[in-house]
């Protein structure tokens, strides 16, 4: 019976056959094996990169032109919460939206407005900002100066200060509402 399973058209198959088959057979096996292992492998580091340690977010709007433009791609740092003023944010809005803002005073900071002269002000001293081309000045739907960035919160500001949704509107963010801290900006020529 066995000479019969082995042969092949009646023919009885060699011992050297019969084992290159069997080696064949077991060296698919381990490909398929080792090419499950390296993807499930690729998947689990994509996700450890791009879930946990970092994110990648889409500019939409005009709120940080000239800077960051809609459509520039932000690769952003999810790990660490020490933000300092001047850094970039991703800020988490709502389910779908993010905001990308600047951190203008962090905890502890006393933040005011000049409105005659447009000047930003945290604790009692001028902000120089060389990256912004217009004026701060507060909404009247906003919130009240002088204000004190309370812990674990932020006060966010747009660059294009006179079209931005920012602090001066919605108040100081908590920190755990921050996504990350903009590493990297891929300027696109789409517009979002």
């Amino acid at each position: 019976m066995k000479q019969q399973r082995n042969s092949r058209e009646g023919e009885e198959q060699s011992p050297a056959e019969v084992l290159a088959r069997k080696i064949t057979k077991s060296a698919k096996k381990r490909e398929w094996s080792v090419l499950l292992r390296d993807l499930f492998l690729t998947m689990a580091a994509v996700y450890l990169l791009f879930g946990v340690i970092f994110g990648i977010s889409f500019v939409k709007g005009n709120s940080m032109e000239p800077n960051l433009r809609s459509g520039d791609m932000a690769l952003f740092l999810r790990v660490g919460k020490n933000y300092r003023a001047g850094d970039v944010v991703i800020m988490h809005n709502t389910a779908t939206n993010d905001y990308i803002k600047r951190v203008a005073a962090v905890e502890g900071d006393r933040v005011s407005i000049d409105n005659g002269s447009g000047v930003l002000m945290v604790n009692n001293k001028r902000v120089q900002e060389d990256d912004i081309y217009s004026e701060t000045y507060t909404r009247p739907e906003g919130i009240e100066f002088p204000l004190t960035v309370s812990k674990d919160n932020v006060f966010l500001l747009g660059d294009n200060r006179e079209v931005s949704k920012d602090s001066r509107e919605f108040g100081v963010v908590r920190t755990e509402q921050i996504a990350g801290k903009v590493l990297i900006i891929i300027r696109t020529q789409s517009k979002l």
